[in-house]
């Protein structure tokens, strides 16, 4: 699931990094980990969060009034997926909220999930939304997917109505319109709905696009990598649309290797979320060595 030795910083990372940080001044910052290693500390029970994330009474004060919600993709658990995300959202002010969606089996802690139907899993997806807005008394939200999780939050958006909930919708790696294969054998590919799904042409994917890629309402950004075999060609990660910002890794930093697995804990992708979710504070992200999951 997750592979070894994912992101490699230099020191102009480091001090990239440091920057990140900007916790209220009575609270010290959370330790932001680059790499899958803290996540493993979570596979075993699904239903923990991680670092940041679901704080009791959390409000989004300016300069944050949207309430942050992380979507996992398949396979993950909340706590897996966000150990580098959830903790440096949270280090940057902003109101963070994970859970899990798509569990094959009737235990909350099983170790394996977004499994099942993609459609009941973005009903999933809407219920969190709504309770979020109610907790923190937020007219909308600003969702994160990741790989699956893009994808879910694009059929919320273009198919449930979601729009006019959603402020900034942020994709990493999301295999928009469709992956050309699965990295299963035939049988498990098939027993497992978001497979199949996913393919380029699919049913699922034609109904999210039937009237175009985007909907009024909620500002897009797509965080692609050419390198990333799930998603190749990387182009049709991309969004086409009113309000889309586009962003390959590549462009200008040929130090950027990032795969599908490792494009989560880049701090390129990072800074680069935090530049979508607040673009007036918005500052250059650093040409930094990024290497792949399975290096």
């Amino acid at each position: 699931m997750f592979g070894r030795n994912t992101t490699v910083l230099t020191a102009t990372a480091a001090a990239a990094i440091g920057g990140w940080a900007p916790a209220a001044a009575d609270t010290a910052p959370l330790p932001v980990p680059y790499g899958p290693a803290a996540s493993y500390a979570h596979v075993a029970d699904a239903t923990t969060p991680p670092p940041g994330a679901n704080l009791a009474g959390c409000a989004g004060p300016a300069p944050h009034p949207h309430p942050v919600i992380l979507i996992n993709g398949m396979y993950l658990t909340q706590g897996a997926a966000w150990n580098t995300g959830a903790p440096l959202l949270h280090n940057a002010g902003y109101c963070v909220f994970t859970f899990n969606y798509g569990n094959p089996v009737p235990l909350a802690q099983f170790p394996l999930q977004q499994l099942t139907d993609l459609r009941a899993a973005a009903r999933e997806l809407a219920t969190e939304v709504d309770r979020v807005r109610i907790e923190t008394n937020s007219d909308t939200v600003d969702l994160v997917g990741y790989s699956q999780g893009g994808v879910l939050a694009q059929y919320y958006i273009n198919v449930l109505g979601g729009n006019t909930k959603v402020d900034k919708l942020i994709g990493i790696v999301a295999e928009n319109h469709g992956m050309t294969a699965g990295p299963l054998p035939a049988p498990l590919d098939r027993a497992i709905p978001p497979m199949t799904q996913l393919r380029r042409g699919s049913d699922f994917l034609n109904e999210i696009y039937a009237d175009g890629d985007t909907r009024p309402g909620a500002d897009y950004t797509v965080i692609a990598s050419s390198t990333d075999p799930v998603t190749a060609p990387y182009e049709h990660t991309f969004l086409d649309g009113p309000g889309v910002t586009n962003v390959l890794l590549q462009q200008d930093c040929d130090l950027d290797h990032s795969d599908h697995e490792s494009a989560l804990y880049s701090p390129r992708v990072w800074q680069y979320v935090l530049d979508a979710l607040q673009p007036d504070a918005a500052s250059p992200v650093p040409c930094v060595e990024v290497a792949p999951a399975s290096s």
